[in-house]
């Protein structure tokens, strides 16, 4: 059973150049608005910038993580998630949250870093078409839906699901309110 804090609070990952502005401010301030406490993680120390300009501070750096003190891992999109496709300090920890059982939510091209962290298999998920291809070699990719929850894994197929996505995720850790 997780502590009311660890439950109320939520990791959002975002890469350190050109995360999707939209996912990340759409997520961020729908889960706030919520009364969750959405720490957000990247591998860099200084400022993280968007797809958009907008320059945001790592609260903790992802190597120093705990994932016992979060209910979700939420890797946001855009293009910058290329930069990721190796990075195996960032596969541990959603290797752990899921583990944990904890939520893991990605949005546009983030659902292949959960493919490349190895816990997609035998799963079904949705996410930007330029990825599309490379994902299908982790997991079952569906064409039919924006947001896709099987099990503990949440995706969205891009920004223009980014509410209902925070929406969905907001649900899944507070089911019943």
């Amino acid at each position: 059973m997780l502590s009311p804090l660890t439950k109320k609070s939520v990791l959002l990952f975002i890469a350190r150049s050109n995360f999707s502005d939209s996912e990340y401010i759409t997520v961020k301030n729908h889960l706030a608005g919520r009364g969750y406490n959405v720490f957000v993680t990247s591998d860099e120390v200084s400022l993280c910038v968007s797809d958009k300009g907008r320059r945001v501070k790592s609260d903790i750096r992802l190597a120093n993580i705990n994932p016992g003190s979060f209910s979700a891992i939420i890797l946001a999109g855009g293009s910058g998630i290329s930069d990721y496709r190796q990075n195996e300090v960032l596969f541990r920890k959603i290797r752990a949250f899921y583990e944990q059982g904890r939520l893991i939510a990605a949005i546009c091209a983030a659902p292949l870093l959960a493919g490349l962290a190895g816990v997609l298999s035998g799963r079904s998920a949705v996410c930007h078409n330029s990825v599309k291809v490379e994902l299908t070699k982790y997991c079952s990719v569906l064409n039919d839906t924006g947001v896709h929850r099987d099990g503990n894994i949440l995706t969205a197929a891009d920004y223009t699901f980014a509410q209902l996505f925070a929406q969905k995720i907001d649900t899944i850790l507070n089911p019943g309110k």
